[in-house]
């Protein structure tokens, strides 16, 4: 389990009986983000974007409280890592001009710069996404306008979806490409080269809406989405609402997340909310694996890794 605290990272023994790298690894800086995990290495590894302005690699050791290398100083960070399908890690930096820039770096041990800075805008909106062709997906503002924008593996500037200047969540990708976010107090669904699914914009969700949860039955899929005022809504692949409930009346709930025991039908997801609680809502079926980037930060751990296993 990966936690951050103040400016440190520690990763801690399942079990919860002892932190794995002694006494955290300082980034300098506060995380942008949780971290980002590769997978199936030991010691495991994480990256960490910091204020600082580097992106850390940390690792599960006691050795030198497991900080490894890190990238070359920039401005601060303010969202990522995220990483794609080949192992390459994504972060954005904040000037303070105020412009918003998305790197991206290799890793095989020591971090080198890929490409960027790609300029997204003058204030960023959301985390990133990442989709099957590992472009990722990012909602930025440049002043005023406010759009869901396309940076191509390539680091190339591709599509740009106009989000009519509401704020919007990290998006989900689904299998066949579209792109599921909330924008305002309602849910949007976007083709992947910008088209509106529908129209006109469905559903009204009654309070500003977060990241959605992609979930699949076996039958139909579903998105599974929170609010800052408190409710849930679980909507159709058509954008119609199946059921909505209220978990804390006029408290913010954060990104959800979900768990399935094994063998069964049902999940659980769970939300936190400001008041301090924590609320689980039963729900059919299981996260979709077929999508490449079903929830925020990828997977219901959480790494940020778009290779990562469900």
């Amino acid at each position: 389990v990966w936690v951050t605290a103040g400016t440190r990272v520690f990763a801690v023994a399942l079990d919860g009986t002892s932190i794995l790298n002694g006494a955290g690894c300082d980034v300098a800086g506060t995380p942008a983000s949780t971290p980002a995990v590769i997978d199936g290495v030991a010691p495991e590894v994480a990256f960490v974007a910091s204020s600082g302005g580097r992106v850390w690699s940390v690792k599960a050791s006691a050795v030198a409280d497991g900080c490894g290398t890190f990238s070359p100083l920039v401005d601060p960070y303010v969202a990522g890592p995220a990483v794609d399908s080949a192992g390459r890690v994504l972060a954005v930096s904040a000037s303070a001009t105020p412009e918003a820039f998305l790197r991206q770096f290799t890793y095989d041990g020591a971090f080198a710069q890929a490409w960027g800075p790609v300029r997204l805008g003058e204030q960023l909106l959301s985390q990133p996404s990442v989709s099957a062709t590992d472009a990722c997906w990012i909602a930025a503002d440049d002043f005023g306008t406010r759009s869901l924008l396309e940076t191509s593996a390539a680091g190339a500037s591709g599509v740009s979806i106009d989000l009519a200047g509401a704020n919007a969540s990290a998006a989900a990708v689904l299998s066949d490409g579209d792109l599921v976010l909330s924008v305002g107090s309602y849910l949007r669904r976007f083709s992947s080269t910008g088209i509106a699914r529908w129209t006109p914009a469905a559903p009204q969700l009654g309070g500003v809406g977060l990241a959605p949860l992609v979930l699949d039955d076996g039958v139909a899929t579903t998105f599974l989405v929170p609010t800052r005022s408190g409710t849930v809504h679980l909507v159709a692949t058509d954008g119609t609402v199946v059921w909505s409930g209220t978990l804390a009346t006029g408290q913010a709930l954060g990104e959800g997340n979900i768990h399935t025991p094994a063998g069964s039908a049902f999940s659980r997801a769970y939300f936190t909310s400001a008041d301090g609680k924590l609320h689980q809502v039963i729900v059919d079926g299981a996260l979709d694996t077929a999508a490449p980037w079903p929830k925020a930060w990828h997977d219901p751990r959480n790494t940020g890794n778009a290779a990562t296993g469900f």
